[in-house]
């Protein structure tokens, strides 16, 4: 799966704009992985562009500090990564999602045992945070709906008979349709007035 990434960061730009966030050299476990992502994230970044293999042989040669093994297991790399046409970006997604979760798991969990054995920098305070950070990654970053796109779920969405909090102030009930749902993230916002406006606000706190 490793090289099956790194493939596609330099020859499926959709693919790359989705994942390299997430992605980091600690999650490839060969040098020349770690190497050659490094070389590949720091280029996207530069240049907002993907590289070619020419560029990424130029890139490898001014590396300062590489073994000549690693320098060659790098080389060699590179000249091998290929791209299958017939798998799907879902596909793709959906897999490297599951690599990222499953090798960040692992790296926690070993980062963990060493906090536990008294080394690094961290406390034992420290392993609920690391492990939920890696339990935590997903490429779902929607939130809400689509006023366009996403019709049906929002129909779907305002029929949905749930459980509801109300309030003590009848006006948000009204406007939330009830009070809001159990289990839900909600923030009320209102537009701001121009202080030379005679419209006068009151600020209800109940607790």
């Amino acid at each position: 799966m490793e090289e099956t990434i790194l493939a596609n960061l330099i020859e499926n730009e959709k693919f790359t704009r989705k994942v390299i966030p997430y992605l980091t050299e600690e999650l490839f476990t060969e040098e020349s992985e770690r190497i050659l992502f490094g070389i590949i994230n720091e280029h996207v970044e530069k240049y907002n562009a993907l590289p070619s293999k020419e560029v990424l042989h130029i890139e490898l040669g001014n590396q300062d500090g590489i073994s000549d093994i690693a320098f060659t297991d790098t080389q060699n790399l590179i000249r091998g990564l290929e791209t299958d046409d017939s798998s799907k970006l879902d596909w793709l997604l959906d897999n490297t999602e599951k690599f990222i979760q499953d090798r960040s798991l692992h790296n926690a969990i070993r980062q963990s045992i060493r906090i536990l054995d008294a080394e690094g920098e961290h406390t034992k305070a420290a392993i609920p945070e690391l492990l939920q950070e890696a339990l935590g990654i997903s490429f779902d970053t929607q939130v809400g709906h689509d006023i366009l796109v996403d019709t049906k779920d929002r129909f779907d969405t305002y029929h949905l008979k749930q459980n509801r909090l109300r309030f003590n102030l009848d006006y948000l009930n009204r406007i939330t349709n009830g009070g809001l749902p159990t289990k839900t993230l909600s923030c009320i916002m209102a537009g701001c007035v121009h202080p030379d406006t005679k419209v006068k606000i009151r600020y209800l706190e109940k607790p």
